[in-house]
């Protein structure tokens, strides 16, 4: 029989703007045997700058914080802090009110490095031995204010698949477009959010990917700014 899933919600301090922070090594300590009561672990990142790197890539840096580290400071080269982001242009940001503007994080780095490295808000792990979850975060800082992340990790044994749909998403004429699918004009939320009641799930994921044959276009969870592009 399967064990009830457990969900744990964590506040996470991040040490600097870059920081890798060990999110199993903290359940473990305080919810003993957490990892080996289930067979996956979700994991889940509630901020655009901050997330996780999917298993098989983590994987291939050896589970070391250090390896992952350096490969995200990889892409920081390309997208260095500071570097005339038009995103970081706060006059131009018109979804900002006068008040936000003023504490801002000029943050267009951490964004992109975000989306070029393969960050993801939601990951699934099958649990194995000594395999660690890393919370990944490029902009744990505002100046020299620490903030505080949060995240949220599911254990669980299995999933099933109970339904699959296509959705349509319209773009305009111009060559580069950005739409969100928040938009309450296009339904899809309202849409998803309807299933999800249908089938009476308590615990599940809604997974969204881009059809095969679609070409020069991508999915990213992040802020809904064409500056961004």
């Amino acid at each position: 029989m399967a064990t009830k899933p457990l969900e744990v919600n964590l506040a996470l301090t991040p040490r600097s703007r870059l920081d890798v922070i060990n999110v199993s090594a903290r359940l473990e300590r305080d919810h003993p045997r957490f990892f080996s009561r289930f067979r996956r672990t979700l994991y889940c990142s509630f901020h655009t700058t901050a997330g996780y790197l999917e298993q098989n890539l983590c994987s291939r840096f050896r589970r070391q914080e250090e390896s992952v580290q350096e490969y995200v400071q990889a892409f920081q080269k390309l997208f260095p802090p500071e570097a005339g982001y038009r995103h970081d242009e706060l006059h131009l940001r018109t979804e900002l009110t006068e008040e936000q503007r003023t504490r801002e994080p000029r943050n267009g780095d951490s964004h992109l490095t975000y989306i070029g490295s393969g960050l993801r808000s939601c990951v699934s792990y099958v649990n194995q031995p000594a395999t660690p979850g890393y919370f990944i975060d490029l902009d744990g800082m505002n100046g020299a204010a620490h903030r505080t992340r949060h995240t949220t990790v599911i254990g669980y044994d299995d999933e099933d698949i109970v339904e699959k749909c296509r959705l349509w998403v319209p773009v305009s004429d111009h060559p580069v477009d950005s739409v969100s699918i928040h938009d309450p004009k296009l339904g899809l939320l309202d849409e998803l959010n309807q299933m999800v009641e249908h089938f009476d799930i308590t615990k599940g994921k809604i997974e969204l990917a881009l059809a095969p044959n679609e070409r020069n276009a991508g999915l990213t969870v992040n802020e809904y700014e064409t500056l961004l592009m």
